[in-house]
């Protein structure tokens, strides 16, 4: 049960932290073998307690809206190197769960008891920023059938599979990690400050780089893209494809005459964008 990053000499650096308010929590999507469950992941500033010399803030998970709340654990962060842990509340040790010093081409590591289609070792993939974030991606898959995405950090708002991915327990009833939890929203008190689906505003859809609605499909490549972009879609009546940054700010709209379709995204900046072809959606990495 632990999680190691090879990375590059680390130098001195300010990240954005994870706890940036008094009050931070995330909407989480849980799936288990056969169904999932919307969750609140918190933490409160004012809960933190020392173990073993070091800063922690108890962590709690809520249950289907629930008003009862159970303690799960204790998250710290070192935002001079983007790096967090978190601590099951029955571990004796903590894990490393987010490591923003990484680069393209570090190997990382991760126990394979939590269900990830990955075995082993994996290669960082992607390290780009979006809205004034740095984000490191990696080839780790996790999920099933509710939940299917690559594993990524991404600073001021934590790993993409929510702070417990690293505990086999996450729940206060003892269930399972099992197929692994999805990060939806992070809110700093009551404003939200990431969503992962800034048009549709949906918890979590299916796939990383295509969705299928009634049949249809649509797919991108590369992933990431540099300045060109190509689509391939089964659409036969859709004439538009509209691109939106990852703050659902409408970019620019395109014609679209064929199945297949080629984009010039080399005056975009560096990011995450969405196009949009009829009621599907899928993102793309411009760097």
């Amino acid at each position: 049960m632990a999680i190691i990053f090879f990375s590059s000499i680390i130098s001195k650096a300010q990240f954005q932290s994870i706890i940036n308010s008094d009050s931070v929590s995330w909407l989480v999507k849980h799936e288990i073998a056969d169904a999932w469950f919307e969750k609140y992941v918190f933490v409160n500033k004012k809960d933190s307690i020392t173990i073993d010399s070091k800063k922690y803030y108890e962590t709690y998970i809520n249950y289907d809206y629930s008003s009862t709340s159970d303690l799960v654990g204790y998250f710290r962060e070192d935002t001079t190197v983007g790096r967090a842990w978190f601590k099951g509340k029955n571990d004796s040790i903590e894990q490393l769960v987010m490591d923003l010093m990484l680069k393209i081409g570090d190997t990382v590591w991760i126990d394979t008891d939590y269900s990830y289609s990955s075995n082993g070792y994996e290669i960082v993939s992607d390290v780009y920023y979006s809205n004034g974030r740095k984000i490191i991606g990696t080839k780790i898959n996790f999920g099933g059938g509710y939940i299917s995405d690559s594993l990524s950090f991404i600073e001021g708002v934590g790993p993409n599979a929510s702070i417990l991915f690293m505990i086999e327990f996450a729940t206060g009833n003892d269930i399972n990690f099992q197929l692994g939890y999805g990060v939806c929203e992070k809110y700093a008190g009551d404003n939200i400050v990431y969503e992962r689906d800034p048009i549709n505003h949906e918890c979590y859809y299916n796939g990383t780089h295509s969705i299928d609605a009634d049949g249809a499909t649509l797919q991108i490549y590369p992933i990431p893209a540099y300045d060109q972009l190509y689509i391939s879609s089964n659409f036969l009546s859709i004439e538009r494809a509209y691109i939106y940054n990852i703050d659902g700010s409408f970019m620019e709209s395109l014609s679209i005459n064929s199945n297949t379709h080629t984009i010039d995204i080399s005056e975009y900046t560096s990011g995450l964008y969405f196009i949009k072809m009829g009621n599907s959606i899928t993102k793309f990495i411009k760097e």
